[in-house]
């Protein structure tokens, strides 16, 4: 990197007391350096050449063989023992080729490849005599020759010189960390120019590392070394992480039916039932409290049955007109009625194939209930002015919030329907009936807030825990979703995210038909009336202590654990 030497001066700065270059100064050197280094070079039956661009630097290539070369440039017998020669190129040297051409690639396929870049014959020469005992290499004289030979190889790690023609080393890095399958290879850059700036841009822009010319073997193969041991143990987390999520797939799944989530035990038997009827075509009626995920079920069983290829068709019956809901349901041809300017397929036709979920069919009118039930009786329906019937295969689905059986004692739905639904029940319990779920079913909320949006999410203290499963949530889980989006946007404060509570029943409400019908009433009754006391006994401490769950345990010189099972006995 000095000030280079003229053309003119290269073919004598070989000779004994030449100096060359500009600049010269008084006491610099005999000149006799250079003379001396060619002599014992040759003696060992080597050579030496020199490159230089006057202004920029100069280039000396030192040759030596790998063996000790017998001739006439011999050293006198009684000064040489033989192994003053002897070469170590795992230490210091490379097996340098005499030739100027580029080395050729080395794949055995059983050693880690390493792709090299550099304009420099030599310096590919050199970097190629280090790796040959430990490692395949390709090489390149630029970066699109670069580019080429990734199109054949997958290298485990990159060495790539910077100043470059036609594509330097920067231009070849940014295409490397575009391409995903590239983009995690090892990259080291090879440069004469050690600032700062350079460095942190290279850096930046995806290299591993650096190594400064001239360096030594042991240098770079303990750089190599480390680099792929890194990305051994990169992979090897990957392959975990990866263990790690199908395990923790594998566990929620044992708390999920498609994307029904709960592990409380009637859930458990709900899973059991979908799974026994999943092969049926048979019609299913499901009940529960609005928001308690009946639409979920009828998913569930559609997606898992043989009909899960064809369509499913949701209709909220109570969402419809009733002067709406023949033509809905069977549709019509066209000119029927007056705006009927083409023929439209009802919901019955569109889910033909497939499954068709009446939600809150305890809504439907009963003109055409019994509409509905000739459609089930005979499997085909008759479209709005139309006098011909057509086949349909539709497995039938219903949900209500209602008791049916109730329904039909009053008049308000027909008997001959509710024993033609009334084939697979599946009663959803209401999410008070089986708080164990709470705690899963918030994990699973905060995670679909996460997903959806750019927020922190807050942290849940203990104290809000037990506040959340302490709640009767009287919208069920649809309630519990949207109290976690509140919670999750307002930042974690639980202020105004519930609704106003019921009042509790007196504790003299006893529900007598349900203690006679025990084996010992008047046992069951004392049970009862403790588990209340207590419950106001707690409630009373509790709101002293600032729902201070932990105080109000001290106070009362229980478990937490046990606060929490006390409160949850008074509710049940």
């Amino acid at each position: 990197t000095g000030a280079g030497i003229k053309e003119e001066e290269l073919s004598q700065i070989f000779e004994r007391f030449k100096q060359g270059g500009e600049g010269v100064q008084q006491h610099a050197g005999s000149g006799i350096g250079l003379a001396h280094a060619r002599e014992v070079i040759e003696l060992m039956g080597g050579s030496i050449t020199v490159k230089s661009t006057f202004g920029q630097g100069s280039t000396f290539s030192i040759y030596l063989p790998a063996e000790r070369i017998s001739g006439n440039n011999t050293i006198g017998e009684d000064t040489v023992t033989g192994e003053e020669l002897v070469l170590q190129p795992e230490v210091e040297v490379a097996d340098i080729q005499h030739d100027k051409d580029k080395p050729r690639d080395r794949l055995t396929g059983q050693k880690p490849l390493i792709l090299l870049l550099d304009d420099n014959v030599d310096v590919l020469q050199y970097i190629a005599g280090i790796l040959q005992h430990d490692y395949d290499y390709v090489t390149a004289l630029n970066g699109s020759e670069g580019l080429q030979q990734l199109e054949k190889h997958t290298p485990d790690l990159i060495l790539c010189d910077i100043m470059m023609p036609e594509m330097d080393g920067h231009a070849f890095l940014n295409r490397v960390k575009e391409s995903p399958p590239l983009k995690h290879i090892p990259f080291i850059f090879l440069t004469a120019r050690a600032d700062t700036e350079m460095v942190i841009n290279g850096l930046e822009e995806g290299a591993d590392d650096y190594i400064v010319k001239p360096f030594n073997s042991l240098e770079l193969l303990a750089r190599i070394r480390a680099l792929l041991r890194i990305r051994e143990l990169l992979s090897a987390n990957a392959v975990q992480a990866r263990k790690i999520d199908t395990l923790n797939q594998k566990l929620q799944e044992k708390f999920r039916y498609g994307s029904i989530i709960g592990n409380s035990p009637p859930m458990r038997k709900i899973y059991q039932m979908l799974e026994s009827i999943k092969e049926s075509d048979s019609t299913v009626l499901i009940t529960g409290e609005t928001g308690t995920g009946k639409e979920l079920i009828a998913n569930s069983i559609h997606y898992n049955s043989p009909r899960k290829d064809g369509p499913l068709v949701s209709v909220n019956c109570g969402a419809i007109p009733r002067e709406l809901m023949e033509r809905e349901f069977f549709g019509h041809v066209k000119g029927a009625y007056t705006g009927a300017t083409e023929s439209k397929k009802g919901y019955f036709m569109e889910a033909d194939g497939g499954s068709l979920f009446l939600d809150e069919i305890g809504e439907m009118d009963k003109d055409m209930q019994v509409k509905l039930l000739r459609v089930l009786e005979r499997g085909e329906v008759v479209r709005v002015g139309d006098t011909v019937p057509t086949k349909v295969d539709v497995r039938l689905i219903v949900a209500t919030n209602k008791d049916l059986r109730e329904e039909v004692q009053q008049g308000n739905f027909r008997e001959d329907l509710y024993y033609r639904v009334y084939v697979l029940p599946i009663h959803v319990p209401p999410l008070r009936e089986r708080s164990d779920d709470i705690t899963l079913l918030i994990e699973h909320f905060m995670q679909k807030m996460q997903a959806k949006s750019s927020i922190e999410l807050p942290p849940i203290t203990e104290a809000e825990m037990a506040t959340f499963l302490q709640y009767n949530y009287p919208g069920n889980v649809r309630e519990l979703e949207h109290i976690i989006e509140r919670f999750c946007l307002f930042g974690g404060k639980a202020e105004n995210l519930f609704a106003a509570q019921p009042a509790r029943k007196p504790e003299t409400d006893f529900p007598y038909d349900e203690l006679l019908s025990s084996s010992n009433p008047l046992k069951a009754v004392g049970q009862k009336a403790k588990a209340l006391a207590e419950k106001d006994v707690i409630m009373h401490v509790l709101q002293i202590c600032n729902n201070d769950y932990n105080e109000a345990a001290r106070m009362l010189n229980i478990g937490l654990s046990s606060l929490y099972r006390k409160l949850k006995e008074a509710d049940q």
